[in-house]
């Protein structure tokens, strides 16, 4: 994945599950609690589970109380289409083998995006252009599921949660919060984290923190398996960045008449630009 950052202290933000939330915390926070039925035939097994559509769910296979490898994610469903809803397991039906849906309480932020888990190839091929030596395409399976900031952390965001704004280009609290280190962007996520569970926003077990190298790049790819999310090309007035070449990954740098088409001298807002397919922005 070419190695362009036009912003690079600019911060996202990922909230990830980090204990199990049972099933008793679900009408409490407006989501049924779910009914999973299980009917087995020729070794397949059929699970029907009955919820709130919308809400957010997870089932889970054992291969048996006690035994090593305890529950495994069978799937995420992030948004129930509807109910009933109906799940196939090809390869469940052994001896001992036992399911449960549990109700995923998800945080109540407008600006933030569901990411499904997965696996994508990780770094880019050998023959794009200008790539770095660190880049070695290698798969990656994140086995849960997170939500990520839709637009990239403002500096009015910052500032309610930290009292502070260490912006450069100050004068818009709605453009991105910049010349924060990494320090600076973990006690932010551990700071907002405290004020909103101390304001009953965040149910128990979810925390704000940074996302992982492959986390960022999984969400950032979106399905994908071009240089950028958008195709191959790097062309002016696609991003805020200044230049007098453009990039083609198959080719690499090209020599252009003009430079800073589009281009602002300074963070953009969140949103200037189009979404990749996951609905995140810049």
């Amino acid at each position: 994945m070419a190695g362009y950052g036009f912003e690079e202290k600019t911060m996202k933000r990922a909230i990830a599950l980090g204990a199990s939330i049972m099933l008793g915390l679900g009408a409490g926070y407006g989501q049924a609690p779910p009914v999973l039925n299980m009917q087995l035939s020729n070794g397949v097994v059929r699970l029907q589970m009955t919820g709130s559509v919308g809400a957010a769910y997870r089932i889970e296979r054992t291969a048996g109380f006690g035994r090593a490898g305890g529950w495994q994610v069978l799937t995420n469903l992030a948004a129930l289409a509807g109910s009933p809803c109906v799940v196939i397991d090809k390869d469940g039906g052994q001896p001992g083998c036992f399911y449960r849906a549990q109700v995923v309480v998800s945080p109540s932020a407008s600006n933030m995006v569901w990411i499904p888990a997965g696996s994508f190839v990780m770094g880019s091929p050998a023959s794009e252009a200008l790539r770095f030596a660190d880049e070695t395409q290698h798969t990656v399976t994140l086995s849960k599921g997170f939500y990520m900031g839709k637009y990239p952390v403002t500096q009015r965001e910052y500032l309610k949660v930290m009292g502070k704004n260490p912006s450069f280009f100050t004068g818009d609290l709605d453009r991105p919060v910049e010349e924060v280190s990494w320090k600076d962007a973990t006690n932010y996520c551990g700071r907002l984290t405290q004020q909103e569970r101390a304001a009953g926003r965040l149910a128990a077990g979810w925390g704000f923190r940074l996302p992982t190298e492959s986390e960022w790049e999984y969400a950032c790819r979106a399905g994908t398996t071009t240089a950028f999310h958008y195709g191959n090309a790097l062309r002016q007035g696609m991003a805020n960045f200044f230049t007098y070449n453009e990039y083609d990954a198959a080719i690499g740098n090209i020599s252009t008449n003009s430079s800073g088409v589009g281009y602002q001298g300074r963070p953009v807002a969140g949103g200037s630009y189009p979404p990749n397919a996951w609905g995140l922005y810049d």
